[in-house]
């Protein structure tokens, strides 16, 4: 994906209000909480992270909460970290027991490198373990358009 922004803007951290829109696929909102979609958030290597989404249902709210760990951190170049569904505690839940097919993993790793080529940017996402049809990768793609279109709105 190229943004016509530069890294710094998309670099998460960087501006704490945009991070929930960015991650939030349509149509779910943030949940509630003092900083948006992230419940709790310790952006350096070793930290944790827990993020709820909530969708919409025809019975309701559905939340969905993440856990996972960062693993690398380069401002503004490169980011790892772990993602797993779990409960609001962050305890690790199984993928099947969330509807997820049997050979979902428990546990996926997601890459961004960011590439600032000055007035725009190369963003390499690579989210491991999710095969390309999945629900998954359907709301990354959608939160990434959402990106796409939040970016092109700034000056």
């Amino acid at each position: 994906m190229m943004v016509w922004a530069p890294a710094r803007v998309l670099y998460p951290g960087s501006y704490p209000g945009l991070s929930p829109r960015r991650r939030s696929p349509q149509p779910r909102t943030s949940t509630p909480t003092s900083s948006g979609a992230v419940a709790k958030e310790s952006p350096r290597v070793g930290g944790t992270r827990l993020v709820c989404m909530e969708k919409q249902t025809p019975n309701g709210t559905m939340k969905m909460w993440f856990t996972g760990e960062y693993r690398d951190i380069v401002e503004n170049e490169r980011l790892v970290y772990t993602e797993s569904m779990s409960d609001e505690h962050g305890n690790i839940l199984d993928p099947v027991d969330m509807g997820m097919p049997a050979d979902h993993p428990a546990t996926n790793e997601i890459t961004v490198e960011l590439d600032d080529l000055g007035d725009r940017t190369r963003m390499i996402m690579t989210h491991a373990g999710i095969p390309a049809d999945s629900p998954g990768a359907l709301g990354w793609n959608i939160a990434l358009d959402k990106l796409a279109t939040y970016i092109s709105t700034r000056p």
